[in-house]
This record gives structure tokens, C-alpha cells and sequence, in this order.
């Protein structure tokens, strides 16, 4: 699916919601979630190929470690980013803050032993 495919489609949406919560509002919050699930979802088949490209390139190179790191970091800011956005759409700015400060949290998390593994080499840097 190209990018014009994937424009005109969010374009059709917000159009589509915009209408119907003139017509019937209680229908347009689920149009709208659903739109942004399907969009998500050709978000993930674009990444899988630049997912699997990474890897071959980590399983060849001394670079895993930190690729892997890189990639769920990336998951991660995507879903709570992706999940923030839904919980603004609906109003709920509060809950979405908090679900991008739980996504940040657990990209430092998942970054801990990168971070560990760079002090340990400034170490051996400075007292070599």
C-alpha cells in the first residue's frame, strides 16, 4: 500500500467521522478508533520488511545487542504513541500523558544494559 493509498484512506475517515458525529455521535469515537487500528496495522506491515533488513544486518555485524535494543524501543514508542493518540481522540488528555510516560519509562528500561554496557567501555577508555 502505497503512501496516496494511505493518505486518501485517513482523509475518507476524518471525513467519514467528521459526518457521522453530526448524524449519530455515539457512532463516530468507534469509527474513528477503528480507522486508527486499521492504519496501525498497515504501520506494522510497512515496518516488518525494515524489521527483518535490520536484523540481517545485527546477525552479520557485532551490532545485535544494540539493534534489538533499538527495535523494541522503537515498538514501543509506536504503541504508546499510537495508544496516546487514541485516549486524546477521546478526550482523555490525563490518561494519554500517562500512557506516553509509561512508554518512556519503558524505553529507559529496555535501555538500562546498553546504557551500562557504555559506561563499562568509557570506563576502560579512561583507565586504559
Amino acid at each position: 500500500m502505497n503512501i496516496f493509498s494511505v493518505t486518501s484512506l485517513a482523509v475518507a475517515a476524518v471525513v467519514l467521522v467528521i459526518l457521522v458525529k453530526q448524524l449519530k455521535s455515539e457512532i463516530a469515537m468507534p469509527v474513528s478508533v477503528f480507522v486508527t487500528v486499521a492504519l496501525s496495522l498497515v504501520c506494522v506491515s510497512l515496518i516488518e520488511p525494515i524489521s527483518d533488513y535490520i536484523n540481517e544486518i545485527s546477525d552479520s555485524a557485532d551490532y545485535g545487542p544494540y539493534i534489538k535494543v533499538m527495535m523494541k524501543s522503537f515498538g514501543i514508542a509506536l504503541v504508546s504513541s499510537g495508544s496516546a493518540d487514541i485516549c486524546k481522540d477521546c478526550g482523555e488528555s490525563a490518561i494519554a500523558a500517562k500512557v506516553e510516560l509509561v512508554g518512556k519509562c519503558a524505553i529507559m528500561l529496555t535501555a538500562l544494559p546498553l546504557i551500562r554496557s557504555l559506561l563499562l567501555l568509557a570506563e576502560d577508555i579512561m583507565y586504559a
